[in-house]
């Protein structure tokens, strides 16, 4: 499973996760992206499976990884 915050230093979040379902090793890894930016379409577009909403959503990490490493 790879966590994401949007908001990193040298590359966003958004660009990781692109990358990632470029990348035939992680092709099909579960992502959970969180940031407090309004680009929950923009996650869904890049690949990623969960956006959590910071700080709205955050206490739903811990049963959103949960949930998709038992999928």
């Amino acid at each position: 499973l790879i966590l994401l915050d949007n908001d990193l230093p040298l590359v966003d979040g958004l660009e990781l996760a692109r990358r990632a379902r470029q990348s035939e090793q992680h092709a099909k890894t579960p992502i959970v992206m969180i940031s407090a930016g309004n680009i929950k379409g923009e996650a869904r577009l890049a690949g990623v499976n969960e956006f959590l909403r910071k700080p709205e959503d955050t206490h739903l990490i811990v049963d959103t990884v949960r949930r998709l490493l038992h999928a």
